[in-house]
């Protein structure tokens, strides 16, 4: 679908890059198949769609402190778009034909809208640990490369009092 693509694109450019297009994409599509998943599990053992609901946006309350604020508005988004033109011209009949009735159906739309939000902002959750340990990283370098100035400054001084000394001064 074109609009996962353009999410795709733009959540690239806001990342700088560290989030690749090529790895969104399958993202979404995936949490898509689990939420067609977590569909054929509701119809098939004739679960609430306020369980659904109720734990996947949960969890998304629960994990949205803890992702970069930027990563909100993209997951939801996401949602968004994986409900869009094709879900919803293609999937969701099907789905309201294997459900057997239109009541049973009840709630397929927010199931394939709430999972790739949660995905996204699993995703996030993972970017903002990437991007951390990256800074540790640095951080360590940093810190090594100051230590070696202050080996070498040592040094230079050390060398200074020895001359010191082997002139008898």
């Amino acid at each position: 679908e074109p609009a996962i693509r353009v999410l795709a694109d733009q959540i690239e450019d806001v990342t700088h890059g560290n989030l690749r297009a090529k790895l969104v994409i399958p993202v979404i599509a995936v949490s898509v198949v689990l939420a067609l998943v977590l569909i054929v599990v509701k119809f098939v053992f004739n679960i609430s769609i306020w369980w659904f609901v109720g734990i996947i946006f949960g969890l998304s309350l629960l994990i949205m402190p803890f992702i970069p604020k930027y990563f909100t508005p993209m997951s939801f988004d996401a949602g968004g778009v994986a409900t869009g033109t094709i879900t919803v011209a293609f999937i969701f009949p099907i789905m309201t034909g294997f459900s057997g009735s239109p009541l049973e159906s009840f709630g397929v739309l927010a199931i394939l809208a709430f999972v790739p939000i949660l995905v996204m902002q699993v995703l996030g959750l993972l970017y903002r640990l990437m991007v951390d340990m990256g800074e540790r990283k640095v951080k360590k370098i940093f810190l090594r490369l100051s230590k070696t100035d202050d080996e070498y400054s040592n040094i230079e001084k050390m060398k200074r009092k020895h001359e010191k000394i082997v002139q008898g001064g």
